[in-house]
C-alpha cells in the first residue's frame, strides 16, 4: 500500500493546525492572535481586545464618577448595563445615575449615559451653531424629559411624560461632525457618524428607560418631577465654534471660519432632534397655551416632542460637569 501523500497547502488550512501540525512560515497568523497558550501571550491578547473596546473607558468614567460622589457631587451610580426597549430595539444603557430629594414635592433626577471610546484617527468632534432652528423659540433653552406619576383613583393610574427646561446656556450647538487627528487609528468604530451613533444609542437608551418604567410606574414616588438627562461620555477632543453658518456663500455653500471663534471645550450642550422610531409612546402632558394647537404652528411641537438637549463630556470634563451648579443640588 502506497503512503498517504502530505496533503496539499489549502487542505491544511481548511483541516486546521490540530490535523496536520503547525503552519507553515508563509501562513502567518493575525497579530493579534497568541504564538501559543502561555500567559504572556494571553495578557498581550487581553490587552489588544479590550483596549479596542469601549468596556475599560465606561469602567474608568464609572470610578471618577463614584470618587466624586464620595467627595462633593450629587450624582450617585445606580444601575450599569440596564437593558431597555424601545419601538422593538433592544439595547443597554451604559450607566444610569441618580439624585433626589427627599423633601415634600423634591425632585428626583437621572443621568442617563452612553460610554463612546472613539479610534484615535477621528478622535476630534466639531460642533457649530445654526442661527435660527425654530420660530419664537429661545435658542439657549436646554430642553430635557419629563416623567411624573399619578395616581387619583383606580381607573387614573400611571405615567405621564413632559418636557422642561433644565436652565439656559450660551454652550449649545445643533451641528456635529467628526474631525480627523494626528493619531494613528485602531480601526474601532466607524470613520464617520461617531457623533450621530452616541447620540442615537443615548436617545435610543433614555426613551427605553421610560418605557420600562411606564411598564412598572411603582418604582416612582408619585406626584414627583422626574427629570431624565442624556449624556454622552467621550475619549474624543471637543471643539466648538461661534461662526455664523448663515455668512455662507449662496453660489458655493461654503463659510469662512476665524481661529478666533474656534475653542476647545471640556463639555458643551448637543441639541438632538431624534426621529420617532426612538421615541417613547408614553401619554404626554403639556399645560395647555390658550390657544388652539392648529394655531401655533409646528414649533412648539418640535420642543414637545423630539427637540432634547445632550451633554457631551470629553475626558478632561467629568469633573466640571458632575459637579456644576446647575444640578441644583
Amino acid at each position: 500500500m502506497k503512503p498517504n501523500p502530505a496533503p496539499c497547502r489549502v487542505c491544511r488550512m481548511a483541516l486546521g493546525w490540530y490535523a496536520f501540525g503547525p503552519m507553515s512560515p508563509k501562513q502567518e497568523k493575525p497579530a493579534d492572535e497568541p504564538d501559543g497558550g502561555s500567559p504572556p501571550h494571553i495578557a498581550k491578547l487581553f490587552e489588544h481586545h479590550l483596549n479596542r473596546s469601549g468596556h475599560p473607558f465606561q469602567q474608568a468614567v464609572l470610578r471618577r464618577a463614584e470618587t466624586l460622589w464620595k467627595q462633593k457631587s450629587p450624582w450617585m451610580h445606580q444601575v450599569s448595563e440596564y437593558p431597555v426597549e424601545v419601538s422593538g430595539a433592544q439595547t443597554r444603557i451604559d450607566i444610569v445615575f441618580g439624585v433626589w430629594s427627599d423633601a415634600v414635592g423634591g425632585f428626583i433626577k437621572y443621568l442617563v449615559a452612553e460610554c463612546k471610546r472613539v479610534d484615535p484617527a477621528v478622535g476630534r468632534w466639531l460642533f457649530a451653531r445654526a442661527p435660527l432652528v425654530r420660530r419664537n423659540g429661545d435658542p439657549k433653552a436646554i430642553l430635557v424629559e419629563t416623567l411624573q406619576r399619578f395616581d387619583t383613583g383606580a381607573h387614573h393610574r400611571g405615567i405621564c411624560a413632559g418636557f422642561r427646561t433644565l436652565h439656559s446656556s450660551d454652550d449649545i450647538y445643533h451641528v456635529a461632525m467628526e474631525a480627523r487627528t494626528e493619531e494613528k487609528g485602531d480601526g474601532t468604530g466607524t470613520r464617520s457618524g461617531a457623533v450621530e451613533d452616541a447620540a442615537t444609542q443615548v436617545m435610543r437608551g433614555l426613551n427605553g428607560l421610560i418605557e420600562g418604567i411606564a411598564q412598572d410606574p411603582e418604582v416612582l414616588p408619585i406626584h414627583r418631577d422626574i427629570t431624565l438627562v442624556p449624556v454622552v461620555f467621550t475619549t474624543a477632543e471637543l471643539w466648538a465654534t461661534e461662526t455664523d453658518l448663515a455668512e455662507a456663500e449662496l453660489s458655493t455653500g461654503r463659510v469662512s471660519v476665524s481661529e478666533a471663534h474656534v475653542r476647545c471645550r471640556k463639555w458643551l450642550w448637543y441639541q438632538y432632534h431624534p426621529s420617532p422610531s426612538l421615541r417613547h409612546s408614553v401619554k404626554r402632558y403639556f399645560a395647555p397655551s390658550g390657544s388652539p394647537r392648529w394655531q401655533e404652528g409646528l414649533a412648539p411641537h418640535l420642543d414637545r416632542e423630539f427637540a432634547r438637549a445632550i451633554a457631551v463630556v470629553g475626558p478632561d470634563g467629568i469633573d466640571d460637569f458632575l459637579q456644576s451648579s446647575i444640578w441644583g443640588c
